[in-house]
């Protein structure tokens, strides 16, 4: 019987708050968020970026992802809690099919409370949904908004999430 995961897809697979960023900053100067308040009168523009659909439909992938969930396919069972709107599931389906051909569809669960979350494995780079979950082993992907935080597994690469699914049975 093959491990279970599940992935979070925004900041964990893609990259949404840099890449929303980019698209909102271009005289603003921030390029690192560790907190919503940091954005001042730019929160309401991201805020507003996020409820586009074509933010999603172009929204890039982490390099090294790819490889990242084809490794991962090879040990474990994957599934995907993405908080995403209903009102873009298809878009977001169709880059999962698209960019991750290795998971399966009907893992793909649209939730913005990922409290009934209980794989062996979760990642996620939000502290209130790793704490709220029920996964054996929840491991918080480290971003700059939870750069502080101590209390969970936390790891900054794919690579090191390979190996901590790898260590345990």
């Amino acid at each position: 019987m093959l491990k279970t995961i599940t992935l979070d897809c925004d900041e964990v697979l893609y990259n949404c708050i840099s890449y929303g960023l980019r698209l909102v900053n271009a005289d603003y100067g921030i390029d690192v968020v560790k907190d919503w308040y940091d954005l001042g009168e730019k929160t309401q523009e991201l805020v507003e970026l996020f409820a586009s659909k074509d933010f999603y439909k172009y929204e890039p992938i982490y390099k090294g992802s790819q490889e990242f969930v084809s490794r991962l396919s090879q040990i474990a069972d994957i599934y995907i809690a993405t908080a995403l709107p209903e009102e873009y599931k298809e878009i977001r389906l169709e880059r999962i099919r698209k960019d991750f051909p290795e998971i399966k569809l009907e893992n793909v669960f649209f939730m913005e409370d990922k409290s009934s979350v209980n794989t062996m494995f979760f990642v996620d780079d939000a502290v209130h949904n790793i704490k709220a979950c029920k996964a054996k082993y929840p491991i918080l992907m480290q971003r700059p908004w939870n750069e502080n935080e101590k209390d969970f597994i936390k790891v900054k690469s794919y690579n090191e999430i390979l190996k901590i699914v790898s260590t345990f049975k």
